[in-house]
């Protein structure tokens, strides 16, 4: 099998090629750029063959107008992931489908220059009753895309075929059979590694200026979890139950293994706790709150102090962060 059939599919009647792995169409003319942050490990001779094979496909979409999408009463595209609980515009002509509520409302406002009948405040059930059954849009909608690319992004309808049945057996294998779907795309998922500074998919640029996208390239997410799970008897009082979820389960082993860790773990809560407590001017000083509290050089609020009135949520927050880290380490 050559490495274009092994890692993509091409679908003539949609002039569109899906990467397997990726689970998205690819733009023709970003091909090489797509090898190069998806498949970091496939060769030079691999790469050239695969780009040779997509020059070679005729008939396929160069630009977004030509790409053929399925009938709305089509079943899923084999391959591409399958959401649920959509939200489809009704109006003549527009078939912008998404995700949310607050999605589908602007689009509303924006494009058809919709007015949300719901008014702030407490309203009778029946006016609510009323602006429900009036919502312009069509909601539970199965949707699938293409393309990942931005300019290229469509949703479009599909229908999930369900075999009606009275036998109760054949409910329950169908119920098994989904929520075994479900949970193989959820450890496919958390079983992809974390590429790097090659994936141009950056969430922000917080993570290049760290490295710590280049220091856990390569590794499973799923492993990298493990690492900020909280350690055996880490927590001890109120929020016990809370954050040990099978540790009735552990092993003697790993509790030894955990002991300091948790130790070290309650004494940087403690730590971060008598920090925020003493952090007032009468006591540190307004310029030492201003230096802790600094910017870059040059920076016009570096002469704002340090502010340490968060409210109890928001320390316990700001504190699990730290907490995580410090389990990797």
């Amino acid at each position: 099998m050559s490495q274009f059939d092994q890692s993509f599919t091409y679908l003539s009647e949609y002039r569109v090629v899906i990467c397997k792995q990726c689970q998205f169409a690819v733009v023709p003319g970003q091909i090489l750029r797509h090898l190069r942050d998806h498949h970091p490990s496939l060769s030079k001779e691999g790469q050239g063959e695969v780009i040779d094979r997509f020059k070679d496909i005729q008939d396929i979409a160069h630009a977004k107008e030509d790409i053929r999408y399925p009938e709305p009463t089509s079943a899923p595209v084999p391959v591409l992931p399958v959401y649920t609980e959509g939200f489809q515009c009704t109006q003549a002509g527009c078939q912008y489908i998404c995700q949310g509520l607050k999605n589908i409302q602007r689009h509303y406002r924006v494009e058809h220059r919709w007015v949300n009948p719901q008014k702030r405040g407490r309203q009778r059930r029946e006016e609510r009753e009323r602006i429900e059954e009036q919502k312009p849009w069509r909601e539970g909608v199965s949707y699938q895309r293409f393309f990942e690319y931005a300019q290229w992004k469509r949703f479009f309808e599909v229908q999930i075929q369900v075999q009606e049945t009275n036998d109760p057996d054949d409910q329950i294998l169908t119920e098994r059979a989904y929520e075994r779907a479900k949970r193989e795309k959820s450890e496919q998922k958390q079983k992809r590694q974390i590429e790097g500074a090659a994936n141009r998919f950056q969430p922000n640029a917080w993570l290049d200026f760290t490295g710590w996208d280049n220091h856990l390239a390569g590794f499973e997410k799923a492993s990298i979890l493990l690492t900020i799970k909280p350690a055996a008897d880490e927590v001890a009082g109120e929020d016990k139950g809370q954050s040990q979820d099978q540790d009735e389960e552990e092993d003697e082993e790993r509790e030894a293994r955990d002991r300091g860790l948790a130790v070290a773990c309650r004494a940087t809560v403690r730590l971060i706790r008598k920090a925020i407590s003493i952090s007032k001017p009468d006591i540190v000083g307004r310029t030492a709150l201003e230096y802790v509290n600094r910017r870059e050089t040059g920076e016009s609020k570096n002469e704002r102090p340090f502010y340490a009135g968060q409210k109890v949520g928001t320390i316990r927050k700001y504190t699990d962060v730290w907490v995580k880290i410090l389990r990797f380490i």
